[in-house]
């Protein structure tokens, strides 16, 4: 027992083909350690249990489950003084001696049929949905299967009790507080965009109810292999920014996601950083921000997002169709007296006065920059100094009917 905390944790250096293998076929090894350390609270086929605040665990990805044993193991997870069952699962990874006993669980685990769980709680199943869609289908699929691109778990079928419960503690801080925990902190600033409890209820049993076995996917393949088949840049756009801003840069009003094609490198390097620094998606109120900030995590260095910005500025510029009731010729003299000096003419932006490209850029999306600009939602950081001056110029507009006839002539401009 003295060795076995000076065992290397070496799970993740594993070459993928071990999982599959389970380190030797016909071994049984990983069978025989599930039932005796994994069994007794998450039962013999993987499906969980409420009476033992167990998930299901059978199906899920070998990658996910994984990383949450190792994160179980160094204290990652599982070390918050609220979170109960975290601190009761810590000491079970240990009875696990080594790398390759993880292995082996995770590879039985991941053959088992994908779990399929009764619903406990009341929620709303349409509301659940629009809410999945917003906040949860970017990274986890339309049928919740999970991606390991975006670090992104099986989620269909899962227990509803079990998603409110880790909903709650993303949102409360418990769970997702861990600086080496870049994920969590992601999921954390997704549950934080919930405003009330029965919009969890809601979304738990939306996701309760999705499909619980799908196709095969590709991101089950190794990370590598998929990075080296085009330019750094557009992979990196691909598979972090296109699930919700379309791989043609268009960006989508399902998703919150305004159109990026066309729009000047400078000023996405820019934004990018202010939403790493907290800059910019710090206000408690600006939801949509709070789930950007932790995606551009998922960029690892200023190189990175210096090549997702040169791939989005070469795109054929944006033109989005307008969804406001708005008037143009109003929102033109609005235009020439407060935005045409510093984004010229036609809306192209300028480098020289810190100017974005807004031309034919989404109304929505421009309204609600307009809003928050002037409810000091955006542009109040005291390193923003662009968006201060967004700000005072949006205080110029004196009610929501002056926005949309800016917003839409904005749009039309190309």
């Amino acid at each position: 027992m003295a060795n076995r905390e000076q065992v290397s944790w070496n799970v993740h250096d594993v070459p993928w083909e071990a999982y599959r293998r389970n380190l030797g076929p016909g071994s049984g090894r990983g069978e025989k350690l599930f039932a005796l350390n994994c069994a007794p609270c998450h039962q013999s086929t993987g499906e969980g249990n409420v009476a033992f605040n167990a998930p299901a665990l059978s199906g899920q990805r070998t990658w996910y489950l994984d990383r949450q044993l190792r994160n179980f193991r160094d204290g990652t997870r599982g070390s918050h003084p609220l979170d109960v069952q975290g601190m009761q699962m810590a000491p079970m990874v240990r009875l696990l001696a080594d790398g390759q006993a993880v292995n082996a669980v995770v590879a039985h685990i991941g053959r088992m049929t994908p779990f399929a769980t009764p619903m406990t709680l009341k929620g709303d199943k349409a509301k659940g949905k629009a809410l999945f869609t917003g906040i949860c289908l970017p990274c986890h699929g339309e049928s919740g299967d999970g991606n390991r691109l975006t670090n992104a778990p099986r989620i269909a079928g899962q227990a509803d009790w079990y998603l409110l419960r880790q909903l709650t503690k993303f949102r409360d801080g418990v769970r997702g507080d861990d600086e080496k925990d870049t994920s969590g902190m992601q999921m954390a600033a997704m549950a934080k965009t919930l405003l009330d409890e029965q919009s969890m209820y809601d979304l738990a049993v939306y996701i309760n109810g999705l499909p619980k076995e799908t196709a095969a996917y590709a991101a089950e393949q190794p990370v590598g292999s998929i990075f080296s088949l085009t330019a750094r840049g557009e992979n990196l756009f691909t598979f972090n920014c296109a699930p919700c801003h379309q791989l043609e840069g268009g960006g989508d009003v399902a998703f919150n996601a305004p159109a990026l094609a066309g729009q000047h490198g400078w000023y996405l390097v820019k934004q990018l950083e202010n939403f790493k620094e907290g800059t910019r998606g710090a206000h408690p109120q600006d939801l949509q921000g709070i789930q950007m900030s932790p995606m551009v995590k998922l960029l690892p260095d200023d190189e990175a997002i210096g090549e997702v910005a040169a791939h989005i500025a070469a795109m054929s510029p944006f033109d989005t169709p307008s969804t406001l009731n708005g008037d143009a010729t109003r929102g033109e003299a609005l235009f020439t007296g407060t935005c045409l000096p510093c984004h010229g003419k036609n809306g192209q932006g300028n480098p020289l006065t810190n100017a974005p490209r807004i031309a034919g850029q989404a109304d929505w999306y421009l309204l609600r920059q307009l809003t928050k600009f002037k409810k000091g939602i955006r542009g109040a950081h005291e390193k923003d100094t662009t968006g201060m001056q967004m700000a005072a110029m949006a205080k110029t507009l004196m009610d929501e009917k002056a926005m949309k006839d800016l917003a839409v002539y904005i749009n039309g401009l190309r």
